[in-house]
């Protein structure tokens, strides 16, 4: 198994342990220093005028118009985002029921589309597999 130590807390602990980065392979604070930081950031009152500012600088900057267009355009995000926009719906309706993880057994499960054509053919993933499966289709 690899290891990493935490910058955090300083321990040793897995990489299981750390969520993926964009960069680098793995943040630097494991995942219970960086759960335990986010709630006591969230309880400043300065965290909501923060995430209302990227908000109206994102959508100043057109970002949100942008990621619309392109999915009324692009014909290929248009079948993503309704096949997403379908089996949400369904969800929230309760005519389709959230399942535990089709590969490990979690019970905090993501969808997955194998098939976009097809919006109710959902495989039900928790999110490391999820995010395993997408790297290895890559």
């Amino acid at each position: 198994m690899k290891t990493r130590i935490c910058k955090k807390c300083l321990q040793i602990k897995e990489v299981t342990e750390f969520y993926a980065h964009k960069t680098y392979v793995y943040q630097t604070w494991c995942k219970d220093c960086k759960r335990e930081y986010k709630r006591e950031y969230d309880k400043r009152p300065d965290a909501k005028a923060n995430h209302t500012r990227t908000y109206e600088r994102l959508r100043d900057e057109g970002y949100y118009r942008d990621y619309q267009r392109k999915q009324r355009q692009d014909p290929r995000l248009r079948v993503i985002y309704l096949a997403r926009w379908y089996a949400n719906r369904m969800l929230k309706n309760g005519l389709i029921e959230k399942q535990s993880c089709a590969e490990c057994g979690k019970g905090n499960s993501q969808m997955h589309h194998p098939n976009y054509n097809e919006p109710l053919l959902i495989v039900w993933l928790c999110g490391n597999c999820h995010s395993a499966l997408h790297r290895k289709l890559k």
